[in-house]
């Protein structure tokens, strides 16, 4: 399905004249962005207006060395090639609770892991409530105020020792414990762009960042982490570029 979208956008950009330049990009100045192609060549490619669209990738800490085949990131959880029997999934976030709930069906044994007292503890109260219920329905096992010790990888597994000297054990190990902002090594000091506290591009409500004619839309922005938003944002930089308000 992926490269079946990959290949439709692709046709678009070529119908549409638009021009597909694969590579790194940094801002060696607010004008410019310095491509580093996958052949090692570089492009300097010059514009009027720049909109950033970066996204995020999953979160990492050091307590989790993700390896992509038994430690795992939301993207590589995309990626398997095989079902495993189980899973324990740490975090119980919106991305933790989607895949329990598509690992569940497929009938992988989940177990989750949350530091929080409840899951989705960014929602209200009520909305967790529903959702743990139907976790349960589902024989989805949530484990909340819990803290993790340590996580190796052993011949029979993934062994998480929890506080408590409780261990668990499963065939692969789910890290989602957020998203990190891609505003990092593309050269916004160079051009002098804002960045919040969180790392994320400051825009204003015209997804202007503090350098005109410079924008910034999608999770680089630090707004709500859904493709509709982005996709919402990036029509308001459009219109603003095109000189309406």
């Amino acid at each position: 399905m992926v490269s079946i979208q990959v290949k439709g956008i692709r046709a678009l950009f070529k119908s549409w004249g638009i021009n597909l330049i694969e590579g790194k990009g940094m801002f060696p100045s607010p004008e410019k962005i310095e491509v580093e192609k996958k052949d090692g060549s570089t492009e300097i490619v010059g514009a009027d207006k720049i909109i950033i669209a970066t996204g995020s990738r999953p979160g990492q800490l050091p307590m989790f060395p993700i390896d992509g085949e038994h430690i795992l990131s939301s993207d590589d959880a995309l990626n398997i090639k095989s079902i495993p029997k189980s899973l324990i999934i740490i975090g119980a976030g919106v991305i933790g609770c989607e895949f329990a709930f598509i690992f569940n069906e497929l009938g992988t044994d989940v177990t989750m892991l949350e530091i929080m007292q409840r899951a989705i503890s960014t929602e209200d109260p009520e909305i967790s409530e529903t959702l743990e219920r139907e976790l349960k329905k589902k024989k989805i096992k949530l484990f909340t105020g819990v803290k993790i010790v340590k996580v190796s990888v052993q011949h029979d597994g993934i062994h998480v020792q929890l506080e408590g000297n409780r261990e668990l054990i499963s065939e692969k190990l789910l890290v989602s414990v957020g998203r990190t902002l891609n505003s990092d090594r593309i050269g916004l000091e160079a051009a002098g762009i804002q960045k919040g506290s969180k790392g994320e591009i400051v825009v204003n409500e015209k997804m202007e960042t503090n350098i005109q004619g410079i924008y910034a839309i999608g999770d680089v922005t630090g707004n709500l982490m859904y493709a509709h938003v982005a996709s919402k944002q990036g029509k308001i930089v459009a219109e603003n570029i095109m000189g309406k308000k």
